[in-house]
């Protein structure tokens, strides 16, 4: 079977630590694009663990994939895949359809520029400040749905944001998979960032996700999903940070600042 997705070699992908990881990782991905039952692998389990979390992150169009799901044999190497859709034909269509709803979001976010009467640019800054206003008028938070027994596993993917009925419906994590989503086709670099953080009046640190967007050659923090309800003289609260501007939010925001790129630092 043909690819259905052309998957990525990512910021994840650079993370992993040896040629072995890095060949497992080609091999996964390549045989979820083409939606295969199994693969042969040789690793150690947390080897494959880093291995399919670093495929995830890397690859929001991979939604169909169950990761946690996976079997591993590790006697004779046989890695089962599992897929939350029912067929490759399925798949096809929910890909389509995501492809097409990007490409609507995408002409809304030309829509938002012209309404402001800025001159129709290519400008990153402008880019990201219209995909943020866009995401928080068409998504609502879904992290309530995770004190439930069973939740509907499309509020971690792009599905949640982009696939649903109305407004879309996502956790943290599918909001931020959603932004990088977007920004690919926006041409801006944008990394998922995981860590923990205590938002709004929740009495307890929880982990969290969000991303690092590059701009004019400096990554600054976005965390669309901590923005969702907030009044309008405070929607843009978490809209382009730097690494001192996160931590000043009193949120007990934490990250693993020696992994991911430093926000607000010119690179060279």
């Amino acid at each position: 079977m043909d690819a259905m997705v052309q998957t990525k070699l990512g910021f994840y992908y650079e993370q992993l630590d040896d040629i072995d990881e890095e060949y497992i990782y080609k091999k996964i991905a390549g045989a979820v694009s083409r939606y295969e039952s199994e693969v042969q692998i040789d690793c150690e389990p947390h080897q494959l663990r880093r291995v399919m979390k670093a495929i995830k992150f890397d690859n929001p169009e991979i939604f169909y994939w169950f990761p946690e799901k996976s079997d591993y044999n590790e006697e004779n190497g046989v890695l089962k895949l599992s897929y939350m859709t029912a067929s490759a034909e399925e798949t096809r269509e929910l890909l389509e359809k995501l492809k097409a709803k990007k490409k609507e979001v995408l002409a809304e976010i030309r829509k938002i520029k012209e309404t402001k009467k800025n001159e129709v640019t290519e400008d990153a800054l402008d880019e990201i400040h219209n995909l943020y206003e866009y995401l928080l008028k068409n998504i609502e938070n879904a992290e309530e749905e995770l004190e439930k027994p069973e939740c509907a596993r499309s509020i971690y993917d792009v599905t949640g944001v982009l696939l649903q009925e109305g407004k879309g419906r996502a956790a943290c994590l599918g909001i931020a998979l959603a932004v990088n989503y977007i920004c690919s086709s926006l041409h801006i670099p944008s990394v998922l960032v995981t860590g923990k953080a205590k938002i709004d009046d929740c009495d307890y640190v929880e982990s969290w996700a969000w991303n690092l967007v590059k701009v004019d050659g400096e990554y600054y923090h976005v965390d669309v999903a901590a923005a969702l309800g907030l009044p309008k003289d405070k929607k843009y609260k978490y809209l382009l940070l730097d690494d001192e501007e996160m931590k000043e939010l009193g949120e007990e925001r934490k990250w693993s600042e020696e992994i991911y790129p430093k926000a607000g630092i010119k690179e060279e």
